[in-house]
C-alpha cells in the first residue's frame, strides 16, 4: 500500500512538474490551466493516501501546494470571464457595449495582475514543494512485526476510499435544492472532483466500461456543477463593478459641474458614456447561463447521488476480485511511466484479504526505524 500511493503520487508529480515547464515556453490560458489541474490531481491524491503518505509527504509542502493552487485560481477564473463575455458581445446593443467594453477592461486589468501573482509566487511555492516531494516520496520506513499481519493491499484500500469519496458526494449532491445554494454546489463539485482524481488512475486497468463511463460522467458533473459556481462568482464581481461604475459616475459628474461646465451638458456626457445599461444587460444573460446550469444538473446529477453510489460499488468490487485488464499495453501513458511498477502489478500483487484502511496509522511504525530498508 505504502509502495503504490507513493509510485502514483511520484507520476502525478512529473505531470505537474511537466505543466510548470510549459509555462515557460507559453504562458496562456490553456498552459495555466493544465497546471492548475495537474497541481490539483497531485493535491487530491495526497489528501486521499495521508494516512500512508505522511511520513514522506511534510506539512510545509502541502501547505505550498495549496498557495499554488489559490494563487493561480484567480488568473484562471478571469480567463474564463473574459472568454465568456467575448461570446456575448454580438448579442448587445451599441449602447450596451459600452458597459461591456468597461467591465472586459476591468477584468483584463485584474488578469495581468493576477498572472504575475500566478507566474511569481504561485509557481514558486510549486517549485518549492516539487523540490522536497521529488526527494522525499521515493523513500520510506516501513517496520516490519513478525507476531502481525496488517499488510494492506493497495486494491483494497482504495477500494475503500472510492466507497467513502462516493458516499460524500451522495450526501453533498442530496443537499443542493435551490439555485442560491452556492456554497453547497461548491462542495458537491470538489466531492466529484475528488472521487474523480481518485478513480482516474486505476479505472484504465479494470475490464469493465463502468469505470471509463464513471470518470466521463464525473467530469460532466465537475463542469456542470462548475459553470453553476461560476456564475455565482462572476455576479459577485458584476455587483462589485456596478457599485464601482456609479461611483466612477457621480464622482466625475460633480467634478464636472464643479468646473463650470453646464449641468445639462454635464448630464448628456454622463449619460454617452454610461455603462449601466450594458452591465444589466451582462448580469441578465449571466442570469440565464446559471439557470440553464441549474436546469442541467436539477436534470441529470441533483437526483444521481445514489446511482453515482451504486456505479463505484461495481468498480470498487472489481478492485477486490482482481477484475483487471490483462494487458499491460492499455495502460495510460502516465501509468505506464511508473518507475519498477505498473498499475496492474501494484493491483495484481496485492493479497487476497486485509483489514478495511486505517483513519490514520499509527504514530510508532511511522517513525521506527526498519530493520531492512524498503
Amino acid at each position: 500500500m505504502q509502495r503504490a500511493a507513493r509510485l502514483v503520487a511520484l507520476a502525478l508529480l512529473a505531470d505537474a512538474q511537466k505543466a510548470r515547464g510549459r509555462l515557460g515556453d507559453e504562458w496562456n490560458a490553456d498552459t495555466l490551466h493544465d497546471f492548475r489541474v495537474a497541481v490539483r490531481r497531485l493535491r487530491s491524491w495526497l489528501r486521499a493516501f495521508r494516512p500512508w503518505l505522511d511520513s514522506s509527504v511534510p506539512r510545509r509542502p502541502r501547505r505550498r501546494l495549496r498557495k499554488s493552487a489559490r494563487l493561480t485560481g484567480e488568473s484562471r477564473d478571469a480567463a474564463v470571464h473574459l472568454e465568456w463575455l467575448g461570446a456575448q458581445r454580438r448579442e448587445l446593443s451599441p449602447r450596451q457595449r459600452i458597459g461591456l467594453a468597461w467591465l472586459v477592461e476591468r477584468i483584463e486589468a485584474q488578469q495581468t495582475n493576477a498572472d504575475e501573482i500566478s507566474a511569481g509566487s504561485g509557481v514558486r511555492a510549486f517549485d518549492r514543494a516539487q523540490r522536497v516531494l521529488a526527494r522525499t516520496l521515493p523513500e520510506y520506513r516501513l517496520r516490519v512485526d513478525c507476531d502481525e499481519s496488517d499488510a494492506q493491499a493497495f486494491r483494497t484500500v482504495l477500494a475503500t476510499l472510492l466507497r467513502e469519496h462516493a458516499a460524500t458526494l451522495e450526501r453533498r449532491l442530496a443537499k443542493v435544492r435551490r439555485f442560491e445554494d452556492d456554497d453547497r454546489v461548491h462542495r458537491a463539485r470538489i466531492a466529484a472532483k475528488r472521487l474523480r482524481y481518485l478513480l482516474e488512475p486505476a479505472a484504465t486497468q479494470l475490464d469493465s466500461v463502468v469505470a471509463a463511463g464513471l470518470v466521463a460522467d464525473l467530469s460532466s458533473l465537475q463542469d456542470t456543477l462548475g459553470d453553476w459556481h461560476d456564475v455565482h462568482v462572476f455576479a459577485t464581481e458584476i455587483v462589485k463593478a456596478s457599485e464601482k461604475a456609479a461611483a466612477d459616475a457621480a464622482h466625475q459628474l460633480s467634478e464636472s459641474v464643479v468646473e463650470g461646465e453646464p449641468t445639462e451638458d454635464a448630464v448628456r456626457a454622463a449619460r454617452e458614456h454610461d455603462v449601466t445599461r450594458g452591465l444589466l444587460a451582462v448580469a441578465s444573460r449571466l442570469h440565464e447561463r446559471g439557470e440553464r446550469a441549474f436546469a442541467d444538473a436539477e436534470q441529470r446529477w441533483l437526483g444521481a447521488g445514489d446511482a453515482l453510489a451504486n456505479r463505484v460499488e461495481v468498480v470498487a468490487r472489481s478492485l477486490e476480485s482482481r477484475d483487471l485488464a490483462p494487458d499491460e499495453a492499455e495502460l495510460a501513458p502516465r501509468l505506464r511511466a511508473l518507475p519498477a511498477a505498473s498499475m496492474a502489478a501494484l493491483i495484481a500483487d496485492s493479497a487476497d484479504s486485509h483489514p478495511p484502511a486505517p483513519k490514520k496509522l499509527p504514530r510508532a511504525r511511522e517513525e521506527s526505524p526498519a530493520p531492512g530498508a524498503a
